[in-house]
Order: C-alpha cells, then sequence, then structure tokens
C-alpha cells in the first residue's frame, strides 16, 4: 500500500507543479484553453488528495480484520500454526483489497430517471472500500472520470470535506457504491479514432460529458472542433484529452444494458 500512496503522492506533485505553471502562463497571457486546463488540473488535484486520504485512513479501518478477529473469537484457541497461516491469508487479502483504492475500472451507473433499471458502464476511480460483507461481497466506491449527468459529478464540497449535505441530499455525487464483482476493465482513449464525423463523448463547459460530433481537428493544437447532438447549435473547440471517441462496441452498449 505504501507503494500506491508514494505513487499517487508523486502524481499529486507533478500536478501541482503544471498548476503553477499554468497560473503563470495565464499571468502573461490569458485564454480561454489555459483556463480550462487550469480548472482541470485543480479538479485533479482534487481527486488525488481524496484519494490519499482515502489510502491513509482505509489501511487502518480494513473491515476483514475485525471480521476475522471475531472468526478467530468464535473458534476459541487454536494452534498457534493455524492461526499464523490465517494472518498470513488474513494480510494478504487485505493487501489486495489496499490495491484497488486509486485503480482505474469502468462501473455501472443507473440512471435516476430509468424505469427498466438500465444501466451504462463508465470510466471511473476506485476511491475506498465501502463495505466487505463476505469475500465474495465486496463493495466500493468509485467516482466517475467522464460524468454524464450531475448525479455522476464529483461534489467538489464534498472532496474538499466542506459539504453541507448528506450523500442523499446533495445534487452532485459522493461517490458511487458498486459491487466489486460488476466492475470492468478501463477503457483508454483511443485517440487515432479522432477524425471528422465521428461521434465522441466530449466536455463540456457545465463539467458534464456529451454527446458531439468531431467536425474539425486541429493537431497542431491538439484540439478538436465539435458539435454537440442535442442543446448546442454551435461548434466549440475542445482540447482533445476532453474526448472520449465511441467505438462500434460503445454505439451499441452506451445506452442500454439490462441488469
Amino acid at each position: 500500500m505504501s507503494e500506491n500512496i508514494e505513487t499517487l503522492q508523486q502524481s499529486l506533485e507533478q500536478y501541482e507543479l503544471q498548476l503553477l505553471q499554468v497560473r503563470e502562463a495565464i499571468a502573461r497571457e490569458s485564454s480561454e484553453e489555459l483556463h480550462s486546463l487550469q480548472e482541470n488540473l485543480v479538479e485533479l488535484i482534487t481527486l488525488t488528495k481524496e484519494n490519499l486520504n482515502s489510502l491513509k485512513t482505509d489501511s487502518d479501518e480494513d473491515p476483514l480484520c475485525e471480521e476475522y478477529r471475531l472468526f478467530k473469537a468464535e473458534l476459541g484457541d487454536t494452534t498457534a500454526e493455524f492461526c499464523n497461516d490465517n494472518e498470513q491469508s488474513e494480510n494478504s487479502i487485505e493487501d489486495e483489497l489496499n490495491r484497488l483504492i486509486g485503480s482505474k475500472c469502468q462501473a455501472p451507473f443507473c440512471e435516476q430517471w430509468s424505469e427498466n433499471n438500465t444501466f451504462t458502464y463508465h470510466n471511473a476511480l476506485v476511491m475506498s472500500i465501502d463495505s466487505v460483507d463476505s469475500l465474495n461481497n465486496i463493495n466500493v466506491k468509485v467516482m466517475f472520470v467522464n460524468p454524464t449527468c450531475k448525479e455522476m459529478l464529483p461534489c467538489q464540497y464534498y472532496l474538499s470535506g466542506e459539504c453541507k449535505f448528506s450523500d442523499d441530499q446533495c445534487h452532485y455525487s459522493h461517490g458511487y457504491i458498486v459491487n466489486f464483482s460488476k466492475l470492468r476493465e478501463y477503457r483508454e482513449p483511443d485517440f487515432n479514432l479522432l477524425k471528422e464525423n465521428t461521434s465522441v463523448l466530449a466536455k463540456d463547459i457545465d463539467n458534464l460529458w456529451k454527446r458531439a460530433i468531431v467536425t474539425a481537428l486541429i493537431q497542431e493544437e491538439h484540439q478538436c472542433s465539435v458539435k454537440f447532438e442535442s442543446g448546442k447549435k454551435q461548434e466549440i473547440l475542445v482540447d482533445i484529452q476532453n474526448t472520449l471517441p465511441l467505438t462500434e462496441l460503445d454505439e451499441g452498449n452506451i445506452c442500454s444494458v439490462w441488469y
């Protein structure tokens, strides 16, 4: 687990250095692109700090530890060899759970308005271990990387520890609870798929990711022009990193996967 903390700490230092450089650039010559990059870095720093806090907190609060102590108490004082073997197994399980924190995945999300309990899969980060009822029933808390609705959008006040609302009352996300067995492999965006007239999810100014069509590529600026399929009629420029190219598989599964 110390390796995970060290990796996140190094990433945090890198992001903070990049943020300082962007702010210096803004001071010299402000632009919409620089302000957007600054906003993205601030959001990334906040999420990284939350990951670090979760790692440091959960390392001392793994539910399996108490479960194993109760298990030994019920059995009584058996041989030292038996206990030592189980303690080694317990430590191994705890290490595996801690490795989940900060990892990338795809997690299912069910829209509140959905009448048929349909869900879609979205890229996410595992923020913490929520509960462990048994080794076959582990729940994790995730934050979505490409939120497509307000309920998926991370609450900035919650991430900074200042939200006054409970998880149920806040209009934004305090983390989404998912059973570990339902997680899928993270889908890295393939920017090589970007070309004119391709479908993407693109990050809008409200930080939500919406379906759009690429109308032009500006490779030297690492940007593309997109037109959202609903709402806005005008084309807007977005950084390529703020797009998620959609494949044929996405077109078939992104809107209707059933429980």
